[in-house]
């Protein structure tokens, strides 16, 4: 019995010390899968917030990589600068202007690139992906994990970017990762947020310069767009940004010199139907007229016109189609110009047509007192010589301020002088017909102009008043405009004067017309120094090509008065080619002799054309000129002509171009410089021509080869100034200088921070 108990208890013990050994072992297990799966969630975990920071990471280098390829394209601009860089900044301010034009097209490609690409509506750096500067994708996937990357969001913050085009910009980067929760989790995302702020480098490389300074006579030559001795035919459309002087050719008057008078000088269109648009932003002048005929022109003027007369019309009687729908304009009220100066008529002979003129000075005298005048140029008037003025769609004459210092002449076998400053076709009716006896009462309480008082005598084809009968005595140009005011007070004719506006008659020698009627004032002595003020200006832009050396002098070195020489003399004293006449007189004051202004004899004649950078520089002495555009239509002679062909040019096309003949354009011509011919210019109908005046590189380019060639070519004038400019000698660079303006803390991480 005892036997068997104790072999029992052993049995016991041992399946107690199984099932103890087997409860620690699920224990010990369980706890080890425990273990096992915080170990897996805390590994994902780290992998989410990893992954997320990894986006974080991919922006700020994708940003460096902008910032890079930004501040290669500054490098370039400057690079690009110092290609046509001429010396004319110290080193000083060449780093100021270098650093200046770097940081603006950094500035540029990086504002290109975030308001384009970051904050537009596809937000390209979502999901691992956005676009470099030249718009080729860039993958950050290498980074991060390719099959599940990164959610990424970048805003830009408006309020930290300071502002967004001038210092800096600052980008809120939010990057969320999340893993496939495993049993028992809810989730593994992290969201991690920074801002990166990118700024702009300074311009490292450095240039020095060297330059030498050149004294240059100013020659008013060279002062202008165009300067030529001959005559400017304008056929097609044209801009001219830059002043133009025309001495032009005298008129060949023949019996027609109503019509004729006025040839010579500028000419815009021809007796043709052609429509053309002549724009001119400065000065023009001409000693003949300036001239718009045919039909379809359209002229307007930003600066001002100085001629001998201004006129609209067809070149001729015997020409079949009238002159119509013209305009012209010169009122540029912004910069208190716009006047038109004439020693001569503003004529209007053309249908449809209308001048609008903020200042008209006519400044001859109607006493004709220059020996240079002739019966049909001796004094200034306004001439209508149309139907079809005050008519309904008709033509029209609008002036501002007003100076008309002479009055018109009928076109009789012998010139009839009138008393009509403002003359318009069939007024002048007035002087044949007579006044009736006791009505032509004067402010003397005479009636000197009765019927009984006067002769009239025929002038072919007109029987026009002449004298008075008892002195036999001729009425003068004061005479003829009181008769012409009886005619009209009388109603003994219909006065046509609608659709003529002058707002403001300053002077009138004889009688003005506006508004439908008789202005009222007529002879205003008082205001002969501010005629004579007028006359000095067009002297001097006109006879002396801007210098004011012979204007306002005394004939004579002993008359104490100043003497308007110039004016009264009506001589251009300053040709292109043709001369300028030197201050040595004769006995009677007068000048005498007179130097070339240009000379191409003593230096290379000979084309220089640079293509790569858009330069020519060409004298001709014996030769004409073709400057060719794009689409021209001209046939140049090989033998006579020199032909530069602008349309080969790499850029924009600049230079100096000097022949002693005739200069031509053709096709889309697109010039900045100086044309200075002896012979006349002429544009074709084929293309918009573009004339620009610059005077720095035109100052620049004589001053750079002016020892050798310029100071042969231009004569010293006297009375014009010198200039001292700065020519680039040497620019270099410092070859141990950075050429990568962009540093380690142009792009900045910062405000790092988890949120779950």
């Amino acid at each position: 019995m005892g036997l068997k108990s104790k072999k029992g208890s052993s049995l016991i013990a041992v399946v107690l010390i199984f099932a103890v050994l087997s409860i620690s072992g699920i224990s010990i297990l369980s706890l080890t899968v425990y273990d096992y799966n915080a170990r897996i969630t805390a590994s994902k975990k780290v992998q989410s917030l990893y992954a997320s920071d990894s986006g974080i990471n991919a922006v700020y280098g994708i940003m460096k990589k902008v910032t890079s390829q930004g501040t290669l394209k500054g490098n370039k601009a400057v690079n690009d600068y110092m290609k046509t860089f001429d010396g004319s900044l110290d080193t000083d301010a060449l780093k100021l202007k270098l650093n200046s034009i770097f940081k603006e097209s950094y500035r540029e490609s990086i504002s290109s690139y975030i308001l384009n690409n970051i904050t537009s509506p596809n937000e390209y750096l979502k999901n691992g992906s956005c676009v470099d500067l030249d718009g080729n994708a860039i993958s950050i996937n290498n980074i991060i994990d390719a099959t599940n990357p990164p959610i990424i969001t970048v805003k830009l913050n408006l309020a930290k970017s300071s502002p967004v085009i001038a210092n800096k910009w600052v980008l809120n980067i939010t990057s969320q990762f999340a893993t496939t929760p495993i049993s028992g989790q809810t989730s593994n995302k992290k969201t991690v947020q920074a801002d990166i702020a990118i700024g702009i480098p300074e311009y490292q490389n450095s240039y020095f310069v060297e330059t030498k300074k050149q004294e240059i006579a100013i020659n008013p030559v060279w002062k202008n767009a165009i300067s030529i001795d001959g005559d400017m035919h304008i056929n097609s459309d044209i801009t001219v940004d830059g002043d133009i002087f025309v001495m032009g050719k005298p008129p060949e008057v023949t019996d027609e010199k109503v019509y004729t008078k006025y040839n010579g000088g500028i000419s815009i269109g021809s007796d043709d139907t052609n429509t053309i648009k002549a724009i001119f932003n400065k000065n023009v002048v001409t000693s003949n007229s300036f001239n718009i005929s045919g039909q379809n022109k359209e002229v307007i003027v930003a600066g001002n016109i100085y001629a001998g007369n201004v006129y609209i019309g067809k070149s001729g009687s015997s020409v079949e189609t009238a002159s119509s729908d013209c305009t012209l304009t010169v009122n540029d009220k912004s910069s208190s110009k716009g006047s038109v100066y004439t020693s001569n008529d503003l004529a209007l002979y053309a249908t449809k047509s209308h001048i609008n003129i903020d200042k008209y000075y006519g400044i001859n005298d109607i006493g004709g007192e220059r020996t240079v005048d002739k019966d049909y140029n001796s004094s200034s008037s306004i001439i209508v010589n149309t139907d079809d003025i005050g008519t309904k769609d008709g033509s029209s004459i609008n002036i501002g301020d007003a100076i008309i210092n002479g009055t018109a002449y009928i076109n009789t076998s012998t010139p009839y002088q009138t008393g009509e400053s403002v003359a318009v076709k069939g007024n002048y009716r007035a002087y044949t017909i007579p006044i009736p006896k006791s009505t032509g009462t004067v402010s003397d309480g005479s009636n000197a102009y009765d019927e009984d008082k006067v002769d009239f005598v025929y002038n072919a084809p007109l029987q026009l008043v002449d004298s008075f009968k008892e002195s036999t005595d001729k009425l003068t140009g004061a005479h003829k405009s009181e008769y012409f005011r009886k005619i009209y007070e009388k109603k003994l004719s219909e006065l046509k004067s609608a659709e003529i506006t002058i707002d403001n008659v300053i002077f009138s020698a004889g009688v003005a017309l506006s508004n439908g009627g008789i202005i009222t004032k007529s002879i205003d002595i008082s205001k002969t120094d501010v005629i004579e003020s007028k006359q000095n200006v067009f002297a001097r832009l006109v006879y002396e090509m801007g210098d004011i050396t012979n204007v306002g002098v005394p004939k004579l070195a002993d008359e104490a008065k100043m003497l308007n020489d110039d004016y009264l003399t009506g001589k251009v004293n300053k040709a292109v080619f043709d001369g300028d006449w030197i201050a040595k007189r004769d006995e009677k004051g007068y000048l005498v002799d007179k130097i070339a202004q240009v000379t191409l004899s003593n230096v290379d004649n000979s084309n220089s054309v640079d293509k790569a950078n858009s330069e020519v520089e060409v004298r001709a002495e014996n030769k004409n000129v073709v400057i060719l555009g794009k689409n021209s239509t001209y046939i140049s002679d090989p033998v006579k002509d020199e032909v530069v062909d602008l349309s080969t040019m790499e850029g924009d096309p600049h230079g100096i171009i000097i022949t002693s003949g005739d200069v031509t354009l053709s096709g889309e011509v697109d010039f900045t410089g100086t044309i200075i011919a002896g012979g006349d210019l002429t544009t074709i109908n084929d293309g918009l021509k573009t004339l620009t005046y610059d005077d720095n590189y035109v100052l620049k380019t004589i001053a750079r080869d002016y020892t050798n060639t310029y100071s042969k070519v231009f004569n010293i004038i006297k009375g014009m100034n010198t200039q001292i400019v700065e020519v680039a000698a040497t620019v270099g660079g410092n070859a141990n200088a950075a050429s990568n303006g962009i540093d380690g803390g142009v792009v900045k991480l910062s405000n790092w921070r988890v949120n779950n």
